[in-house]
Formats: structure tokens, C-alpha cells, sequence
């Protein structure tokens, strides 16, 4: 178990510390070549030559106007039920938050010594997004923002900022026009099940995604209309978005499950994605001083 402790830690303490070991990228194009490395990206270069390109184009049209580079990545809804259940009492912080701070401090550090007007990383809740299609309320998406928020604070991570979706775009919630789906995928299924907390039944799967369907499309119309700046993406749907790993190793958006500590064939701990807590053993640390408990599992995942 004292594996999984030290790793946490050490976690931790690079969020504390002023400066990550290697923080050490040079180079004309610090940013992209930083960004489609493999510590952030699980895509190859050839796969993201569409999006290299257009970072390319927006660094290079920020720079002749002496601006700054403003990056966002969507996150999700936000407060999850299940999440709330399984790791931490009330405000639905896990540990997958902690990782994605680590690994967007470590993003900011490599690059913020060579940009020459500044550099911001924006995460986005879609809160809207999240009451609209599952019923979460402001209430508790604003309780886990404000959780994130200063964590954030707490850590000092210059150049990022968290936003509530509902801080720069309407409620829209009710504005639903019934989309068809033929059904709803496994993964699907288990994203609404997530959200819900309960077995959810083949009308309300459904309904829920037609919903999904409609809102998802909807508020990434809204986001890039509004918030002017790149658009990263944990798992890019399109040639144009540039992929960003949002915990290290990840490969899957961190919200589309829970993150579970375990090891890999060499013996080394390194986080899981985990779509179904059911199909897994797994248990949960509490240390002093840490922002929410820790689920690991002693079998490989």
C-alpha cells in the first residue's frame, strides 16, 4: 500500500512546488512541440496534422498581434453523483481533478518561460450542459467549481483559471428538440448510469440520450462562439482538435469514469480509467492534508 501513498505525495508535492523537474522545453515551437509529445498527447503527429496545423496558424497569429495564448479544455458536468458517493463526501472532487492540475501545471511550467506575451489554460465546466441533460443542479456544480477553484488557488498554478459554462452562456436548459437515436451504446449506457446513480431503463437511456445529443452539440457551439482562444480536447472527435491527456498515461476523458491506482506489468503505480466501479475490485485511501480519498486496486487493471 505505501506505493500508492508515495505516489500521491508525490503527486501533491509537485503541485506545491514552484517548479517540475522538467520544466526544460526549448525551441521555436516550445508550444506545439510540448503539446503533441507524449506526456500530453496519445496520438501520433501524423494523426494530429490537421490540428498541428491550426495551432500552428493561431500561435503564430497571436504572436504577430502580441497576445497571449489562451487555451481551453472542456472538462465536463462537473459535480457527479457517483463520483460524490465513491470518493469524497459532498462536493464530487476526485482524485482524477488532482491529476489533470498535475498535469496541466507541468503543461504551463514547460512553456511558460518561452512565450513571449503570456500564456492561460482555461478549464471549462459545463454546468449548463449537465443540468440540461441529467438535472444536476447549479447548486452543486458551483459547490465542486468552487472546490476546484481553490485548489487551484491553493497550489498557486499561474496562468489557470476555472469557468462555469453558466458564467458565459444562457440556460438553455428546456430548449431540448427531441433527437432521434436508434439506441444507445454500452458506454453510452454507462456514462448515464454514472450521472444518474441508478439503473437507468431503455426509455430513460433513450431520452437521456437524444438529450446528450442535442445539448453536447449545442453548448460546444456556444463555448467556441464565446471563448475566443485553441480548443484542446481529452479525446478529439475531430481531425481539428488537438488531443491533451488530462492524467498521466490517460488516454479516455476523465470524467467518463473514476481513476483507480494500480500497477502495470513492470510493478510501477500509474492511474486507471475505470467506466464501471462494479467490475472491479478496488479500495480507498485517506491521507492528511489530501483534497479527497484515493481509490487503488492491488490487481493490475
Amino acid at each position: 500500500m505505501s506505493t500508492f501513498v508515495d505516489y500521491v505525495n508525490r503527486i501533491l508535492n509537485s503541485l506545491r512546488e514552484s517548479d517540475f523537474p522538467d520544466a526544460r522545453q526549448v525551441g521555436k515551437n516550445v508550444v506545439i512541440d510540448t503539446l503533441t509529445s507524449r506526456r500530453f498527447s496519445f496520438l501520433s503527429k501524423q494523426a494530429q496534422a490537421s490540428a498541428v496545423e491550426s495551432l500552428r496558424d493561431y500561435v503564430a497569429r497571436q504572436e504577430r498581434s502580441c497576445r497571449s495564448l489562451d487555451f481551453y479544455l472542456n472538462v465536463g458536468g462537473g459535480f457527479r453523483p457517483k463520483a460524490a458517493a465513491v470518493a469524497t463526501a459532498e462536493n464530487g472532487l476526485t482524485f482524477g481533478e488532482i491529476l489533470l492540475l498535475f498535469q496541466v501545471k507541468a503543461f504551463l511550467h514547460r512553456v511558460q518561460p518561452h512565450v513571449q506575451f503570456g500564456i492561460t489554460f482555461t478549464l471549462f465546466i459545463s454546468d449548463v450542459c449537465a443540468k440540461s441533460i441529467y438535472g444536476i443542479p447549479f447548486e452543486l456544480s458551483g459547490q465542486y467549481v468552487k472546490v476546484l477553484r481553490d485548489i487551484v488557488s491553493h497550489y498557486e498554478i499561474d496562468g489557470l483559471r476555472v469557468v462555469r459554462e453558466s458564467e458565459y452562456a444562457r440556460d438553455y436548459t428546456g430548449e431540448w428538440n427531441e433527437s432521434y437515436v436508434v439506441g444507445v451504446a454500452p458506454k453510452d449506457q454507462a456514462r448515464i448510469e454514472r450521472y444518474l446513480d441508478h439503473p437507468a431503463s431503455q426509455a430513460e437511456l433513450l431520452q437521456i440520450q437524444s438529450k446528450y445529443v442535442f445539448y453536447t452539440a449545442l453548448a460546444k457551439r456556444l463555448a467556441r462562439k464565446t471563448l475566443k482562444g485553441f480548443f484542446l480536447a481529452q479525446r478529439p472527435s475531430a481531425p481539428s482538435e488537438l488531443c491533451f491527456r488530462s492524467f498521466p498515461g490517460g488516454d479516455g476523458k476523465m470524467h467518463a469514469g473514476a481513476i483507480v491506482l494500480t500497477r502495470n506489468i513492470a510493478g510501477a503505480v500509474v492511474p486507471r480509467l475505470v467506466p464501471d466501479l462494479r467490475r472491479v475490485s478496488y479500495s480507498m485511501l485517506r491521507g492528511d492534508g489530501w483534497p479527497c480519498a484515493v481509490l487503488y486496486s492491488e490487481r493490475s487493471l
